[in-house]
C-alpha cells in the first residue's frame, strides 16, 4: 500500500470487507468454482510438460488432487495471504489477494475483489482491481 495513492481509511474499508466474505455463500462459491478451474488447468499443464525438473512440482501437486477429488476446499491449500490495497480509482472498493499457491509456485496466486465481485483468480501478475474487465480474462475459465 506505501506509496500507491491509498489511504489509511480506505485501506481500513477494504480489511473490513475482506473480514466478511467468508460469510457471502454465492461469493464463495464463485471462488471455490474459479479456483478448481485455475488449479485443474494447472495441474494438466504441469503433468502434461513431460519434462523432469517439473517432477517435483507434480509430485507435491497429488496430494492437492487427491484432497480437490474427494471435496477438500482449494482454499485449504493457499498460504500465506496478503490484502493488497489499490489507490481507489472509482468509486467503491478495489484489493487483491494475494496467496503461495501450490499448483502456481512461481507466480502465486491471485484473487481480485471489486466491491462484491471476483473479477479474477489466477496468477499474480500485474493486475489490480481497476484493470478493464478483458484484462481479466483466464483461459481456464471457458
Amino acid at each position: 500500500m506505501k506509496g500507491n495513492g491509498a489511504t489509511i481509511e480506505y485501506a481500513e474499508k477494504c480489511i473490513e470487507h475482506y473480514q466478511k466474505l467468508v460469510d457471502r455463500e454465492t461469493f464463495c462459491a464463485e471462488l471455490n468454482k474459479k479456483l478448481g478451474n485455475f488449479f485443474l488447468y494447472m495441474y494438466e499443464e504441469w503433468t502434461s510438460m513431460g519434462m523432469p525438473i517439473y517432477d517435483e512440482i507434480v509430485e507435491q501437486l497429488k496430494p492437492v488432487m487427491e484432497g480437490y477429488c474427494s471435496g477438500k476446499k482449494l482454499t485449504d491449500y493457499l498460504e500465506d495471504p496478503t490484502l493488497c490495497v489499490y489507490a481507489p480509482q472509482e468509486s467503491g472498493i478495489g484489493y487483491g489477494i494475494e496467496c503461495d499457491c501450490p499448483w502456481e509456485p512461481e507466480h502465486k496466486c491471485l484473487m481480485i475483489v471489486r466491491d462484491d465481485a471476483l473479477l479474477y483468480v489466477g496468477p499474480s501478475n500485474g493486475l489490480d482491481a481497476w484493470c478493464k474487465d478483458d484484462e481479466y480474462y483466464c483461459i481456464w475459465n471457458d
